[in-house]
């Protein structure tokens, strides 16, 4: 389990790569159910069904390590290509396959499993064993209650057939193999995962080592050292959302002159975490990075009124692009009623809005209510 937290830890963020980092999302989850599983019943089943259970979730590691191994190595594991699953196999009496016909573990074990799953469906996905066989259905899987006879390995387990082609008159048979050459192919399977784990750090690194050759340009005025950092973040491919709210907060012209004071003190504020900001983005310290940017916007005062921290987040989700005409019962009008509530009820102790707040710009009202906030943790000693 520990390689595959670490291939889905350090996956590159590339967008070429994000289906890549999805899959590995998706094998991890299932890998943590499977791995559970196994080591819990990983035992010589005692009934039938342990054993359709041990192969079930058998076969999710089994696909899901293939896969990633395939996508990341560009080849199926080694394990696949070797044949010991096939040099334990026993099909019909007590003989082994002919050792020309042997086939791989990863043909074996498509075998084993499209037969153990088909009851009583017929199966012939795999085209060696249907030459021989042709078509073949199976009542049931094979455990130690029904053997009646010895086999040339101390585990014996299996699963009875019918061949449509049968075989010194008998179209009754069973495949048999050594429960504990299973294990072996399984673990097998799974330490392939460390492959996996080598290749994903290796590019991680790489990439890595890249990116932090871009550093930001620290001598730009402060919106503009902010864009750098857009542009820097933007080439890693992550979210800018947060910091061009901060910029546009920056940039926006003060609509009323009564709200200067307050609003300069803020973006004083802002500016004098720039500088942070730039080390995290030369650090590829993103953890920090977005703290920095929750503290520019994310403030919060103590004492607010009952209803502050609803009309707070209806206007930061409903404000965002203004119509062309506000239609009643929009969420952009219910948006602007919340703005006009918590303007009346906290925000006006240290701003001004318009009395008509329809017409303000949605991120002036962003701006006023951050403001208020900001002034409001000053006071209380929150921020210094």
């Amino acid at each position: 389990q520990s390689s595959l937290i670490d291939v889905r830890n350090r996956v590159s963020c590339e967008k070429e790569k994000n289906d890549l980092y999805n899959l590995f999302c998706a094998v991890m989850d299932r890998l943590d159910s499977a791995v559970t599983y196994l080591n819990n019943h990983w035992d010589y089943p005692d009934t039938e069904e342990d054993f359709i259970c041990f192969l079930t979730f058998a076969c999710i590691l089994n696909d899901g390590v293939a896969k990633v191994y395939e996508r990341t190595i560009g080849q199926e594991p080694i394990c696949d290509s070797k044949k010991t699953l096939y040099k334990d196999l026993c099909i019909e009496k007590s003989t082994l396959i002919a050792e020309k016909n042997n086939t791989t573990n990863k043909k074996v074990f498509e075998y084993i499993r499209s037969l153990a799953f088909a009851h009583p469906y017929s199966t012939d996905r795999n085209s060696f064993f249907k030459s021989i066989y042709g078509k073949q259905v199976s009542p049931w899987v094979v455990v130690s209650k029904h053997l009646i006879r010895q086999y040339p390995f101390d585990d014996p387990i299996g699963i009875r057939t019918y061949s449509s082609k049968p075989i010194d008159e008998y179209d009754i048979c069973d495949m048999m193999f050594s429960f504990s050459t299973l294990q072996r192919y399984l673990l097998s399977k799974f330490n392939a995962l460390k492959k996996v784990t080598q290749w994903i750090t290796e590019d991680s690194e790489k990439t890595y080592s890249e990116w932090k050759k871009e550093k930001v340009n620290r001598s730009l005025s402060p919106t503009d050292t902010l864009k750098d950092i857009c542009k820097i973040l933007n080439h890693r491919h992550e979210n800018t959302y947060g910091l061009e709210q901060i910029i546009a907060y920056l940039e926006l012209p003060i609509t009323d002159d009564r709200n200067a004071n307050y609003v300069n003190m803020y973006r004083d504020y802002i500016v004098k975490l720039i500088p942070y900001m730039c080390d995290c983005v030369d650090n590829l310290d993103s953890a920090n990075l977005f703290e920095a940017e929750c503290q520019c916007k994310n403030i919060n005062p103590d004492g607010l009124h009952q209803m502050a921290y609803y009309q707070l987040e209806k206007i930061n989700s409903y404000l965002y692009e203004k119509g062309t005409i506000i239609e009643n019962g929009s969420n952009e009008e219910w948006g602007l009623i919340q703005a006009k509530s918590f303007y009346e009820q906290f925000a006006n102790k240290w701003v001004y809005m318009k009395e008509d707040i329809h017409n303000m710009d949605y991120t002036e009202i962003k701006l006023l209510v951050t403001v208020a906030l900001f002034m409001e943790c000053k006071e209380q000693g929150k921020i210094v």
